[in-house]
């Protein structure tokens, strides 16, 4: 670790990658973004780990599975927690398998929630889920969770991105809230940095690899914001640092109309 004090964990998500090398989607090669993103991030530190909370792909093919592990794995070979978004196809990822489910640095436990349905735009957490989650958390030694998704559970002030939160998300709320251990819900789907306190809980987003949307949008719009990612210090005492960090370098066209991609 890079300090005894804290975990460093680097937050990627949205990657949208296709099977075909060199593929563009609303502008932008997202294989060339991600490489990009990785490189200039793990150029300023070497995090303890890695998260990517879904959409890895945008077709849900083998092959793309195949190409984000090998993308990742030619440059971190530290812990990494993968989980599926709404572009995913779960078997197909299972099949892949990149990654972990959860993980255990110190005085943290980061475990994910599948909050993906194949074929579904919006987010929904089944009863398997929610008992295996319970179960986690009630057996935790750890002194601290953060719990990572794909979807949102609160609305971020993006009206059509408003539709696709987690159908049940009172629930997981409430039984976050009920786990004092739990710090934080770490999540994807948004395409846009988000931070907002729910009770003690902190709701945080960390932007995509590719194209943003724009932030309090009616209606379907990317942003001209560059790739990002997120990189968070979780602390001894509970607490959680956090920044974002963009590649400048890649410019992106904004983008409106009716309807999405």
């Amino acid at each position: 670790m890079n300090d005894a004090r804290r975990i460093s964990v680097l937050h990627i998500t949205d990657l949208h990658l296709f099977a075909e090398q060199g593929r563009e989607l609303l502008g932008v090669v997202t294989d060339a973004s991600l490489e990009a993103v990785l490189d200039l991030a793990l150029a300023e530190a070497t995090p303890d780990a890695l998260l990517v909370t879904g959409d890895v792909t945008q077709e849900g093919d083998a092959g793309a599975y195949q190409r984000a592990s090998d993308i990742v794995a030619q440059r971190f070979s530290g812990p990494s927690l993968w989980l599926p978004g709404n572009h995913d196809l779960g078997t197909a990822m299972q099949a892949a398998g990149p990654g972990m489910d959860r993980l255990e640095l110190g005085d943290w436990l980061i475990v994910a929630i599948d909050t993906h349905v194949d074929g579904e735009v919006s987010g929904h957490i089944d009863a398997a889920e929610f008992e295996c989650l319970e179960g986690l958390l009630t057996r935790a030694k750890a002194p601290h969770v953060l719990v990572c998704g794909h979807h949102p559970p609160v609305p971020v002030g993006t009206s059509w991105l408003d539709t696709q939160v987690i159908d049940n998300a009172a629930q997981l709320l409430a039984m976050l809230e009920r786990h004092e251990r739990v710090c934080g819900y770490l999540f994807g789907h948004i395409h846009q940095a988000f931070e907002a306190m729910h009770g003690r809980l902190r709701i945080i987003a960390s932007p995509s690899t590719c194209f943003q949307f724009e932030a309090g949008s009616e209606q379907f719009a990317v942003s001209g914001l560059s790739p990002g990612y997120r990189w968070l210090n979780l602390r001894a005492d509970g607490s959680i640092e956090t920044t974002v960090h963009r590649v400048e370098r890649i410019r992106v066209q904004p983008i409106r109309r009716k309807r999405g991609y």
